[in-house]
């Protein structure tokens, strides 16, 4: 039911809630079903101008 879909997702976003306010290189967090049937870890999309203002300096 729902309490069990809560318990999950919050499971896999524990990590991500905590770390992602700090982080303005991720643009995009992403959570799919096969996610969440494996329990693996969300899905981070870089920010790709992050990336290249970063890498030259």
């Amino acid at each position: 039911g729902a309490r069990a879909l809560r318990s999950i997702l919050e499971e896999l976003m524990l990590d991500v809630m905590y770390e992602l306010p700090s982080r303005k290189d991720v643009a995009l967090c992403t959570i799919t079903k096969e996610m969440v049937e494996k329990r693996s870890t969300a899905e981070l999309l870089w920010h790709p101008a992050w990336h290249k203002q970063h890498e030259t300096a």
